[in-house]
């Protein structure tokens, strides 16, 4: 797959030359989003009762997600507590109806302490404004919330040692859908190895509870794809 077709399948607006398409020069392609239009199809009634949380939480939303952002914080379950900067934990709105999990925090994530602030967040901004959404309504986090040294792939000790945050991530914000951005996340959310091109264009199910999910690329692959 290209660098395009990439773009595409994310909703990242791109700029053909005149000579590509004969019209004047630097022409703006709105691309298509995969993603609203498989994220329109949960807004049915039948997909909204099946999300966590028809039953009331113990403790409010606001002062169970300050819990668990003070335990992510000083989190010493694996080895990457030694080699992290900072812990980052998920950020956003806790009653958002859009949730975005990627991989790991990087290196810029590692030293501001925030999700998607790097390269791959900046792409990520261009989908927020194609969806018409500002990033302050929206819930980001990662499978990680510490970066793994050299942006090595996360190992399984990391991951289960992580496991807990992200489920209980996904109960207090109790999204409407979560889009997984990227291999791991696919297969950490989805409990499932296939490859992304045969789930993408669907609505899935995240793995640990009944949340509708959509799979999708990951922004960083844009970058890593020549163009």
């Amino acid at each position: 797959m290209d660098r395009n077709q990439i773009l595409t399948e994310i909703g990242i607006d791109i700029w053909i030359r005149s000579d590509e398409m004969g019209s004047k020069p630097d022409t703006p392609i709105k691309l298509k989003l995969d993603i609203a239009k498989q994220a329109a199809l949960t807004d049915s009634s039948a997909l909204q009762q099946q999300r966590i949380g028809q039953t009331p939480q113990k403790l409010d939303n606001g002062s169970s997600m300050d819990l668990l952002k003070a335990e992510v914080l000083v989190c010493q379950r694996c080895q990457l507590s030694k080699s992290r900067f900072r812990a980052v934990p998920g950020l956003g709105d806790i009653k958002a109806k859009w949730m975005f999990v990627g991989e790991a925090p990087g290196a810029e994530e590692d030293r501001q302490g925030e999700p998607f602030v790097g390269r791959a967040g900046q792409l990520l901004d261009n989908i927020f404004r194609a969806l018409g959404v500002a990033r302050e309504d929206i819930y980001i986090s990662n499978i990680l919330k510490c970066h793994p040294p050299t942006n090595r792939d996360p190992r399984s000790k990391e991951i289960d040692g992580c496991r807990d945050f992200l489920n209980r991530e996904l109960q207090i914000v109790n999204p409407s859908v979560v889009i997984a951005l990227g291999g791991v996340a696919i297969r950490e959310l989805l409990q499932n190895d296939m490859p992304i091109d045969n789930l993408r264009g669907k609505v899935h199910k995240v793995a640990s509870s009944e949340i509708p999910c959509i799979a999708t690329y990951h922004p960083a692959d844009i970058l890593r794809e020549p163009s």
